[in-house]
């Protein structure tokens, strides 16, 4: 289990990184195997995710990504429940009856 989620860690950080940082993200990968192997796999990744994070806001594009997330969890979810929470006529005529 704890391999499954130190190998899910290291995906997202190396898709965190994406092209402007491949040569990082590929030495990353290779020093994940060799921590894998010692038994340190899962606090590696983790370490490798804060980094990727780090990194992300220095470029244009991961700034791009960190603003769209903030408007989906600050905007778009709230509505959700928003909408979720407030009954509409047609459903509370249903249970009414």
């Amino acid at each position: 289990m704890k391999m499954a989620i130190a190998r899910a860690m290291m995906i997202m950080a190396v898709r965190c990184l994406s092209d402007f940082r491949r040569d990082w993200a590929l030495a990353m990968q290779a020093e994940f195997d060799v921590a894998a192997e010692a038994g340190n796999a899962l606090s590696f990744a983790f370490g490798c995710l804060l980094g990727a994070w780090r990194e992300v806001s220095t470029h244009e594009e991961g700034r791009f990504a960190i603003a769209s997330y903030f408007l989906a969890i600050g905007v778009i979810v709230p509505l959700g429940g928003l909408l979720l929470s407030c009954p509409s006529s047609e459903h509370s005529a249903q249970f009414a009856a």
